[in-house]
């Protein structure tokens, strides 16, 4: 069961929608390949204080040791590293932001 949600959201233009969803496909066939990387799930704004052009994804995590290990799987990735910085240089971005939140239930 999981334990922790990584939620990353990020705001760009309306032009730049596709060149985000493509880096965005690239990052997903690396991260399939290195194995053990949960899959995010994409959340659109519907009824949001978030803008209407901007994206969040989350992932879940069994454990903080489970997203480091994915985390330094990534990291020493040459290709995952290119995808980062080719997407960080492109400027589609206006905002990115990235939570950690730790799944809680008062009623256990």
């Amino acid at each position: 069961m999981p334990q922790f949600i990584e939620r990353v959201t990020m705001t760009y233009s309306t032009t730049n929608w596709e060149k985000m969803a493509q880096f965005e496909r690239d990052f997903t066939d690396c991260e399939d390949s290195l194995g053990n990387i949960p899959r995010k799930k994409w959340l659109r704004p519907f009824s949001s204080p978030q803008s209407l052009m901007s994206t969040q994804w989350e992932r879940e995590w069994s454990s903080l040791s489970e997203m480091e290990a994915a985390v330094g799987k990534m990291e020493a990735s040459e290709e995952h590293t290119k995808i980062r910085k080719s997407m960080v240089s492109s400027g589609i971005l206006n905002s990115f932001h990235r939570e950690l939140l730790q799944i809680e239930n008062p009623l256990e």
